[in-house]
């Protein structure tokens, strides 16, 4: 319906008594106001879309710091394990909760221990070789000249035994020799 240049819908419902008779007919007029309620919508939807963007960035921050508090431990794990040598004594690392990266610490630790034991075990055993070798070295620069002077030894006993008469002669050179 119009009146004048203002456009409106109405809606009529009739009014009825307890007989059934129509006793009245009512009027709702609606008026229609296409650039409020488009501006309303944008809005509503304005506000929805801000919604889930700020849940979104909730959701983001609860996910970091949810992935923050599981990796921790790991950090943790990986710089104890960058400084593990084999020279020096493992950083056993403590963690007392017993999931899944408690059998890992638990492991490491174990590991460590033993990479430690194993490391002085090795070390036990190149000092043990070491002077094996140097033992060995030494017995053999004393047999060295031991065994020129013991064929000396030998060759002049025969000599003597041979009753040579150059024996005396031979005698000075070997003491000679034996004493240089």
């Amino acid at each position: 319906e119009q009146i004048g240049s203002l456009k409106y819908t109405s809606a009529y419902a009739p009014l009825i008594d307890k007989r059934g008779e129509i006793i009245a007919i009512l009027n709702l007029p609606y008026f229609i106001k296409e650039n409020e309620i488009r501006q309303e919508t944008i809005m509503l939807v304005s506000r929805i879309a801000n919604t889930y963007i700020l849940l979104a960035i909730i959701a983001g921050l609860l996910g970091y710091f949810a992935a923050y508090s599981i990796s921790k431990p790991l950090q943790v794990l990986k710089h104890a394990m960058r400084k593990t040598s084999i020279a020096g004594q493992p950083e056993l690392l403590e963690y007392r909760d017993n999931d899944e990266i408690g059998h890992i610490v638990r492991e490491y630790n174990r590991m460590a221990s033993e990479l430690s034991k194993n490391a002085q075990l090795l070390a036990q055993s190149e000092k043990e070789k070491v002077w094996r070798e140097m033992a060995r070295q030494i017995a053999h620069e004393i047999k060295n000249p031991l065994t020129p002077i013991k064929l000396s030894l030998q060759q002049l006993v025969r000599i003597k035994e041979a009753g040579a008469p150059d024996w005396d002669q031979r005698f000075n050179e070997f003491s000679k020799m034996l004493l240089e």
